[in-house]
This record gives C-alpha cells, structure tokens and sequence, in this order.
C-alpha cells in the first residue's frame, strides 16, 4: 500500500501536532466501521507528515519495525499475523 507524501511546508509543527491530536480524537470517536477505518488512515497519514516534518525519513521508519516488533517480543506479546499496509 502506498500512501502520499503531503507537502506540509505551509504547517507549523505545532500545527501538525494540533493536527495529529485531532485526528485521534475523531478516532476514538468514530461510530461506524466505515468511518473508523476512515480515522484510522487520517491518523496514519498526519502522523507520517510529523515524522517527515521532524527530518525522520522513510527508511528509518522501515528500519524502525525492527526495533517494534524486537519490543513486542520482550513483552511476550502473542501473534496473531502480520499485516501489510
């Protein structure tokens, strides 16, 4: 799955965390599944804009699996599967 890349130039970082923040709520908030799933990627999608707006470039958030999945591991978290976004 390939998502955009938003040219957030125009946004503050404050802005974009505003952003983030208000995207989440509207995520916990959502009724439906439609509009659940919907949320979800509006979060997906400003939180990439404040990793790129913070210099994190995309194959460090690829190398960054590593490390997640290592935590979840030492947790001793169950899996289920694996999904590919």
């Amino acid at each position: 799955m390939l998502l955009p890349v938003l040219d957030t130039d125009h946004i503050s970082i404050e802005e974009q965390k505003e952003h983030v923040r208000q995207e989440f709520i509207e995520f916990l908030e959502a009724d439906t599944k439609e509009n659940k799933i919907e949320e979800f990627y509006d979060i997906i999608q400003v939180m990439l804009s404040q990793l790129f707006k913070e210099g994190i470039q995309p194959l460090e958030l690829q190398q960054g699996i590593f490390a997640h999945v290592n935590k979840l591991n030492k947790r001793q978290w169950e899996t289920k599967g694996f999904i590919s976004l």
